[in-house]
């Protein structure tokens, strides 16, 4: 039974009158049987029997709940406790059902429950009186109060008819509405007592509940209800005007719906005006303030009888007049729809504040009328600002001077340290003048003196090469401090340099008892352009570390072609130990100047801290690349790539 209900559409048709309405029932059972519905429901059709036997018919109005019977029942349960079972005069619940279903958008509950009043004496006219009747306002309401207030308490029902069961039927049609009613429901409860009132509001949320269900479900048919088969057409004959009502009802609705909404509106639209936090102003075309809200006068410190029909423009302070009339042109022209100015007013103390106001027009029919200002104090704003801007030029001005200072002592510095790695420089020249006498006369001495001296000048002898090593280090940093580092390249033969460095060490790394595996890539080739002397320093230092730091196990010395060309080679240098390693967060500082892993390092095996750093240096004035791979206890791996010219019958002539 699809039904005829639209929203907010001319949802009703005067009513036909179908083949099967004599036998309603039967035919309404075997059509659900056919459509395959579950309505074959042991506890379905246990409640549907109840219906019928309650009112003679089933009605349309449960039949989406047939499926479904906990909903079915629940359904039921409510219709006998809050509609059927109600003692509630039967006329009072019949007439209230029918003028709040107004508010309904789908016809069902509106037809039927008019369609019920016939049997109860009720004649079409009364019928139409009673459903064109308007919906009380709020001067009803106080008055529906006042009424009350006349009558005692007293727990009764009044008769039919009796002008107190009308004045109880306006104040229910006014409590259904959800207005403010608290004072209405109290002096209700007190005329009728507490029981019936209960039964009455829960008459109410019956009815509220049944618009809710049948909006949910426009498919209910008023036409497949008995109240209405039986009397509709009757009505609408005896009163035609009921037809009418009936298809224009819903246009109505839609009408009351949107002037509570625009009543809400405004009334909310006061509230936010006069709660508001920001300071607003709404003045005529003119600027005569025509209503202002409390956090304006609390910005202005004017009262608001003070403020109201005066102009805002006596707020301007001197500097500012005029200038918001000027903003106002375009915003009144129509040019803009919204505006904003920056300006000055003065309160009534005299004390002046600074403010940003957003104006906007209010308009009727595209016409302004009136204008809305909304301020914001940003004295404070400004002031910080001021303040801000003040501590930022002496920032500058601190920042400038200090930037001088600094300069200043960056310049001092850079002398101090220029002379500082001149008297290094000096000083070492000094120191290695008198060690190569020193050495040379050692050698001497150690090849003529008798065994028993021998050790001992070999010790000096040791001392002083490790003296002369230091110096020579020293005078290689001041070198390059100073950018008076140069290489001296020319041909030479690689074999020569690795075999110069590993033979420097060969004592050292037979009296530690470690093995020593030197290999060279056939690929290199015989002779290369480069400075021998700092490509062996290199291997020394990498080498000297090695032997350094390496107890036991061995030293493996690898030379192999990367990358080759006709006249460019690339070789990698790789020193392997078995040594006691590098932690893996001293691995960046590795090639800083005096830098070793740690402090205890020094005090155990010695050094500068020198030697990485100049290694560094040089493989970086060669154009190369060094790095390191190493742990705790797993010894370590440096390995140097440097770029070299191949030797050629020319360059070798140069």
């Amino acid at each position: 039974m699809m039904g005829d209900g639209l929203n907010l559409s001319p949802a009703y048709r005067p009513f036909t009158k179908p083949m099967w309405a004599p036998n309603l029932v039967p035919f309404w059972l075997s059509t659900q049987m056919k459509s395959g519905i579950s309505t074959a429901n042991a506890d379905s059709m246990q409640i549907v029997k109840e219906m019928e036997a309650r009112f003679g018919f089933f009605p349309p109005f449960f039949e989406p709940a047939l499926p479904f019977p906990l909903i079915l029942k629940n359904l039921w349960v409510q219709t006998l406790t809050s509609y059927v079972d109600n003692p509630l005069p039967e006329l009072f619940k019949e007439k209230l059902a029918a003028y709040v279903a107004r508010e309904c958008t789908i016809p069902y509950c509106l037809i039927v429950h008019s369609c019920s009043l016939r049997p109860l004496g009720m004649t079409a006219a009364q019928v139409l009186q009673l459903l064109t009747k308007d919906e009380p306002n709020l001067v009803d309401v106080q008055s529906c109060i006042s009424d009350l207030k006349t009558y005692t308490a007293d727990r009764s029902w009044p008769q039919s008819g009796n002008p107190l069961e009308t004045l109880i039927f306006s104040s229910a049609v006014a409590i259904f509405s959800k207005r403010d009613t608290t004072d209405l429901q109290n002096e209700l409860r007190r005329v009728v007592g507490d029981e019936n009132f209960c039964h009455l509001t829960l008459f109410l949320s019956y009815n509220r509940t049944c618009h809710k269900w049948v909006e949910a479900h426009p498919e209910i048919s008023y036409q497949a209800d008995a109240r209405a088969i039986q009397n509709l057409q009757p009505l609408l004959q005896e009163q035609p005007d009921l037809d009418n009502f009936f298809m224009s009802y819903q246009i109505k609705l839609r009408e009351r719906i949107l002037d509570r909404g625009a009543e809400q509106l405004s009334k909310e639209f006061r509230s936010l005006f006069e709660k508001s936090p920001m300071p607003i102003v709404i003045t005529d075309l003119e600027s005569n303030i025509v209503r202002v809200n409390e956090a304006f006068c609390e910005l202005t410190g004017y009262d608001f009888s003070e403020l109201v029909k005066s102009n805002i423009d006596k707020l301007d302070c001197e500097e500012d007049q005029g200038r918001r009339k000027q903003v106002l042109e375009p915003l009144i022209g129509g040019l803009e729809p919204a505006v904003s100015i920056d300006r000055a007013l003065v309160q009534k103390s005299g004390r002046k504040v600074w403010v940003t106001e957003t104006i906007s027009a209010i308009k009727v029919a595209e016409t302004p009328v009136y204008i809305i200002a909304l301020l914001k104090d940003v004295t404070l704003e400004r002031s910080e600002r001021e303040l801000e801007k003040y501590r930022a030029e002496q920032l500058e001005q601190r920042v400038a001077e200090r930037t001088i200072e600094l300069e200043a002592a960056r310049d001092e510095a850079v002398r101090a340290n220029r002379l500082k790695t001149e008297f290094v420089a000096n000083i070492s020249h000094e120191i290695r003048t008198p060690m190569s006498g020193i050495l040379g006369l050692t050698e001497i001495l150690a090849m003529e003196v008798d065994e028993e001296f021998k050790g001992t000048s070999e010790l000096i002898l040791k001392a002083a090469k490790t003296l002369m090593w230091v110096v020579d280090e020293l005078l290689d940093v001041s070198k390059f401090e100073t950018g008076k580092f140069f290489l001296v390249e020319k041909p030479f033969r690689l074999v020569e340099a690795i075999d110069d460095a590993v033979s420097t060490f060969q004592t050292s790394i037979k009296s530690k008892n470690l093995s020593l595996e030197v290999t060279t890539d056939r690929n290199v080739p015989e002779q290369i352009v480069g400075d021998q002397l700092r490509v062996s320093q290199i291997l020394k230092n990498l080498i000297s570390n090695a032997v350094k730091f390496t107890e036991s196990g061995g030293i493996e010395i690898s030379t192999k072609v990367l990358a080759s060309g006709a006249d460019r080679v690339t070789v990698e240098f790789s020193v392997k130990d078995s040594g006691i390693g590098i932690a893996s967060q001293h691995h960046p500082h590795l090639f800083g100047m005096f830098m070793q892993a740690d402090g205890s390092t020094t005090r155990r095996y010695g050094g500068t801290g020198l030697g990485l750093y100049l290694t560094k240096r040089l493989v970086g004035l060669m154009h190369g690349t060094i790095g390191v791979a190493s742990g705790v206890g797993d010894g370590s791996v440096f390995t140097v790539t440097i770029p070299f010219c191949i030797a050629t019958s020319t360059n070798t002539a140069v």
